[in-house]
């Protein structure tokens, strides 16, 4: 058998298919919740349903989609992320563009990934703790031309961490494209989701165990 859910922002449906051959298979029950806030909820009550009467052994794959973390960049409730960026030759990053947890910080390199002025760690702490003190619950610590040479956003990013316990991530570590802007948008959208999708996850492990 195959069990399937989707987890959207109002509802959490799941169906089981019985194979029946090569690439076949037959529905044999759907369900479907209301998703509560925390999706543990949710799937607790889908898998009830639709695994009555059915042993948990016969399920051979699980797969799961959400939508949550499109959802909560659209209703404004993803986390807000601080950005601790550096520089470089170039155009500067517009600040403006990033809006209030934006800040520039110490250390510069080149576009060979030289670098040019180190961190100031003490600055760059903080500059964290101010972020965090705005309402940041995640940082990203960002470079120019970081594919390069990573070293200037590891030193922010473990600075930053330090100094306000809070969850951060280099740019250059999870996108490694030279494009800045991409680069640094991509970061901290990652950022602004990620608390959400590591409790879903830990949602989805404690209600398929709960179901066996």
């Amino acid at each position: 058998m195959l069990l399937g859910v989707d987890v959207g922002g109002t509802h959490t449906d799941a169906v089981l298919l019985e194979v029946t051959g090569p690439g076949l298979a037959r529905p044999v029950a759907a369900s479907k919740a209301p998703t509560r806030e925390r999706a543990v909820e949710s799937l607790t009550g889908v898998l009830g349903a639709i695994l009555a009467g059915v042993d948990p052994s016969k399920i051979e794959r699980l797969t799961v989609s959400t939508t949550l973390g499109l959802n909560s960049v659209l209703t404004g409730t993803a986390d807000p992320v601080g950005i601790l960026a550096t520089s470089g030759p170039g155009l500067e990053p517009d600040s403006a563009a990033w809006g209030p947890l934006f800040r520039e910080v110490s250390g510069r390199q080149d576009h060979r990934g030289r670098i040019l002025e180190p961190c100031d760690p003490a600055q760059i702490a903080k500059t964290a703790a101010e972020l965090k003190s705005l309402g940041a619950a995640a940082l990203v610590a960002a470079s120019k031309f970081g594919p390069k040479n990573p070293a200037l956003e590891d030193e922010a990013a473990k600075e930053s961490a330090k100094a306000t316990g809070l969850q951060t991530q280099g740019a250059s570590r999870l996108f490694g494209g030279l494009n800045f802007p991409r680069r640094l948008a991509g970061a901290v959208l990652n950022a602004a989701v990620k608390r959400l999708y590591d409790d879903f996850l830990d949602d989805l492990g404690a209600a398929v165990a709960k179901m066996g």
